[in-house]
């Protein structure tokens, strides 16, 4: 039997969102754009937020698919609270460490998202020009303060699982404190000199960006009604798995059984990561396609109190 028949429409309602930890309160469970990031001390990803940033979002990949983010480095911690970066270069070498070059530009987005922990903002490098090129930050504590296009801090993406550990590492080794080489009183990042001989040292976080698939409108689950198998690309535990589900339509409930022997552990995410919360233990999807074709989204699953392993279906909304 199809797994979203219409009778379903008979007993479900379409519920609120559900808000989850690092996921600002008011983005939808689509995000979209993937990007890898490597850094001296780890890899992390970041899921961009397409839909609600669509401009914000649109300017930081250019300087990503540029390379521009590439042989740069992190370049303020400001007491832990903010990883900075975005906004230098090794790449004029050996001339001297300089500014990455911008080669796009937008000017403050009111993306309705909130500058949370874990939460990536683009920032205005001078607030005199009001506009946006490539400095980039991400809050390690709440900084909701900073919120609205007025302070310059445009959220527009989060830090994924575990990602936020080497985010937290990298910020409270605070690799730039203090004063001159770089200009004014607003470019004071550095404590020491940053040598181009040596763009490794201990204290200057390397970084480089690669797009992993720049598909905002993939789905998270996939329906097949040949085998009757919803496979799943979750983030659970602040890892990223491929999980295969069993389904049941019994009268009024629609519920899915995990295949626990067949649950592949996936090296890196792709978009639209579904969600897993374990405190409310409720799995939430994106969208949702039946064999091949998008036709779900926002779907709440809930798990059954009898059973660790049943999850019941409690809303979603046709496309």
């Amino acid at each position: 039997m199809p797994f979203l028949c219409c009778s379903l429409s008979k007993y479900l309602v379409l519920t609120v969102l559900l808000v989850f930890t690092l996921l600002p309160a008011s983005a939808r469970l689509v995000a979209g754009t993937i990007v890898e990031v490597e850094t001296s001390m780890g890899v992390f990803f970041l899921e961009l937020d397409n839909l609600s940033a669509p401009e914000t979002t649109e300017n930081f990949i250019k300087y990503v698919a540029a390379g521009h983010y590439d042989n740069t480095f992190v370049y303020g911690t400001t007491n832990a609270s903010f990883l900075r970066g975005g906004g230098y270069t090794f790449n004029t070498c050996p001339s001297g460490v300089g500014r990455i070059e911008p080669i796009s530009s937008v000017l403050p987005e009111s993306t309705m998202l909130s500058n949370s922990g874990g939460v990536i903002s683009m920032m205005m490098r001078n607030k005199a020009t009001d506009v946006i090129t490539s400095d980039w930050t991400i809050s390690i504590s709440d900084n909701r303060s900073y919120d609205g296009s007025d302070y310059g801090y445009i959220p527009f993406g989060r830090v994924l699982g575990y990602g936020i550990e080497v985010v937290e590492t990298i910020a409270f080794r605070n690799p730039a404190l203090g004063p001159e080489i770089l200009g004014g009183p607003e470019d004071d990042f550095f404590d020491e000199t940053i040598n181009c001989a040596t763009p490794m040292q201990y204290n200057h976080i390397s970084i480089k960006m690669t797009l992993l698939n720049d598909d905002p409108t993939a789905p998270a689950a996939f329906y097949s009604t040949r085998d009757n198998t919803l496979t799943v690309n979750v983030i659970a535990e602040g890892k990223y798995f491929e999980v295969p589900f069993e389904i049941k339509n019994q009268g009024d409930e629609i519920s899915i059984t995990p295949r626990l022997d067949e649950i592949v552990e996936m090296q890196k995410p792709v978009p639209n990561m579904a969600m897993f919360d374990d405190s409310e233990q409720i799995l939430s999807i994106g969208t949702l396609a039946v064999d091949g074709v998008v036709l779900y989204e926002d779907l709440t699953f809930s798990r059954h109190k009898s059973s660790p392993q049943w999850y019941l279906l409690q809303s979603y909304k046709k496309i």
